[in-house]
């Protein structure tokens, strides 16, 4: 996300981002959305 210009949702107000694949992510559930979203496939692969 840093390499996209996107604010991570600790450096927002609202504690909420949009991940760089469009989904909005939280304080709560950056990890796992990272993890499920973006490692997995990989891994799987």
């Amino acid at each position: 996300m840093h390499e996209a210009g996107l604010p991570l949702p600790t450096q927002s107000n609202s504690g909420q981002a949009r991940c760089f694949c469009g989904a909005t992510i939280d304080v709560a559930v950056t990890e796992r959305h990272i993890y499920e979203a973006h490692m997995m496939d990989s891994q799987l692969a």
